[in-house]
């Protein structure tokens, strides 16, 4: 039985060489079809995943996706992702990395950091391109800075890509993360429900503080609960609150308030509420009934149990913040650190995008910690007075200034040796928990 004309070109697709451009002219033309029959047929070839159209390149014979296990990017879907131009190496575009290094050291360093085939991130240093080069890694050029022709003739040689992005080297990286983190979305994610302890201690609404140390005298524990008839959680009582206090004393007078959270959460956000809060517990509420708690060392078995969450490590907003430490102040948080590579743009001062980050983490923090309420962060205003250079010590405090039934404003600086260098003013809408 003959194939068809569309069957014929699909075949002829199949059979061409990984990294083949594939043009509508090129295949009527060599199997002596119509344009539109081959336009269609090259159309079904991309969605069966032999075929990928690449801005700036065109379309590409790739490796079917079933036929590949790995789940890191290729070289061609980060150029769709950072809007990039492949000015060298087109044929690698199917290529995949395992790491991207950003390009802020020295070169003399560089060898210690980069290996074939990861990812070079880097500005305007020939040098550095020509080192990345010679490592055998693919280039990502920032800021669509000009290329040279020793560069481009040293990728060439190396049969290594070049990618030309518009985008700073903060914006790149954050688009980078935030596709790697969708693809790992296949892998196991351990939420909150897979660890919560279901099997819940707890002292009713009407119990007194005798209640407490009977219960801590019988289970060992030392934080129970507080709940009414329908589980709603009404607060929660520690050690510290039933010190030195009678114990016929209702346990409603002397409980904190408790902090909930989702089960269908990841531990990795919980452990950051855990680190923000100061806590050692967490109320699991579905429904507004309490159905586990969290504690920390739930967390941390989970932890080592994965070796590692990349939903909650990986992120550039995790990164950037590890760098800071946390404070509480009158009226918000203040956080402390310094900026570092990550947070450069291509001129060596901290980038927009990495002091909004910083911004409006700061004003969510001080939002779940002052006022108990997650910030959906709706307008941020931000004023520039000077730039805020690698390496610099700040400060970037965050304080609450107005608060109604469903908004909350805060208004968030950025200081440098007690000079104001950012300010912004923050509006959203509160969502309690």
């Amino acid at each position: 039985m003959s194939l068809s004309k569309h069957e014929q070109i699909l075949r002829y697709i199949e059979r061409l060489e990984v990294g083949t451009k594939v043009s509508v002219r090129q295949v009527a033309k060599e199997l002596e079809v119509s344009d539109g029959t081959a336009y269609r047929a090259i159309k079904e070839a991309e969605g069966r995943g032999l075929v990928s159209s690449i801005p700036k390149v065109g379309t590409v014979r790739i490796e079917k996706a079933q036929q590949r296990e790995i789940k890191e990017l290729t070289l061609g879907a980060v150029a769709r992702i950072v809007e990039g131009k492949v000015v060298c190496g087109g044929q690698g575009l199917n290529r995949t990395f395992k790491t991207f290094v950003i390009g802020a050291s020295s070169v003399d360093t560089m060898p210690h950091y980069v290996e074939p085939h990861c990812l070079y991130i880097v500005g305007n240093r020939e040098d550095a391109q020509l080192e990345a080069l010679r490592l055998g890694a693919d280039l990502l050029v920032v800021a669509s800075f000009p290329i040279s022709a020793e560069v481009m003739e040293r990728a060439r040689e190396k049969r290594l890509t070049i990618i030309s992005t518009p985008y700073d080297t903060f914006a790149v990286t954050n688009l980078i993360n935030r596709a790697l983190n969708e693809r790992l979305t296949e892998r196991e994610v351990i939420l909150v429900e897979d660890v919560m302890v279901k099997d819940v201690k707890h002292l009713t609404a009407d119990a007194l503080v005798g209640d407490w140390y009977r219960m801590a005298s019988q289970f060992k524990h030392s934080r129970y609960p507080v709940v009414d008839e329908n589980m709603r959680v009404l607060g929660l009582v520690t050690a510290v609150e039933v010190f030195a206090v009678d114990q016929n004393e209702p346990v409603k007078k002397v409980m904190i308030p408790a902090m909930s959270i989702r089960p269908d959460a990841s531990v990795g956000h919980a452990a950051r509420l855990m680190i923000w809060e100061g806590l050692e517990m967490l109320m699991v509420v579905w429904n507004n009934r309490l159905i586990g708690v969290l504690t920390r060392q739930d967390v941390i078995n989970a932890f080592q149990h994965v070796q590692k969450q990349p939903q909650f490590e990986e992120t550039v907003d995790n990164i950037i913040l590890s760098g800071f430490r946390l404070e509480d102040t009158e009226s918000g948080v203040k956080l402390t650190g310094q900026v570092n590579e990550l947070m450069s743009n291509e001129f060596g001062a901290a980038s927009v995008g990495s002091l909004v980050t910083l911004l409006n983490s700061a004003a969510y923090i001080a939002s779940r910690k002052k006022k108990r309420v997650d910030l959906n962060t709706e307008t941020l205003s931000l004023n520039f007075y000077r730039s805020v250079e690698l390496d610099t010590d700040i400060e970037v405090e965050a304080a609450i200034v107005s608060v109604d039934k469903k908004s909350i404003r805060l208004e968030v600086t950025v200081h440098h040796r007690g000079e104001k260098v950012a300010a912004a003013l923050v509006t959203g809408r509160q969502m309690e928990r």
